[in-house]
């Protein structure tokens, strides 16, 4: 018997699973841990917290750039619109005003990912997910 293939919108929504894991454990340092959120600047326990794109995932090219995705709590996140002015001041400091220019110029780049590169992703993150457990 083979084992059935996941498609590739699965394999997406597996990937931004272990990404936004990895991403808000590097971020807080443990589930059991408090992180501070980009855009408020408030902290809140692991749990209160979403691995915030500064450039939205719609854009595949920076879908699963650590350098845009970072821990935003869940109000400025899902129900502010991800608070992108401040999210834009608080990267402009992290990683310098060419970065983010790098990034916005980039957003609308045609990128194509295939089945293996994604799986060797997932993998990947699974990996340094189990380093923070």
């Amino acid at each position: 018997m083979t084992k059935k293939q996941l498609t590739i919108p699965k394999l997406k929504k597996k990937l931004d699973r272990v990404f936004c894991l990895y991403t808000r454990l590097k971020e807080v340092g443990g589930r059991n841990k408090f992180g501070r959120c980009v855009t408020c600047g408030k902290k809140f326990g692991f749990k209160k917290l979403d691995a915030g794109h500064f450039i939205s995932r719609n854009y595949t090219i920076h879908r699963w750039n650590p350098i845009n995705v970072h821990t935003q709590c869940q109000r400025c996140n899902r129900f502010s619109g991800g608070e992108i002015e401040e999210y834009f001041l608080w990267m402009e400091v992290e990683y310098g005003r060419e970065v983010v220019d790098d990034l916005i110029s980039h957003k609308h780049d045609i990128v194509k990912l295939d089945r293996q590169w994604m799986l060797d992703k997932i993998e990947y993150y699974k990996k340094l997910i189990k380093d923070y457990e």
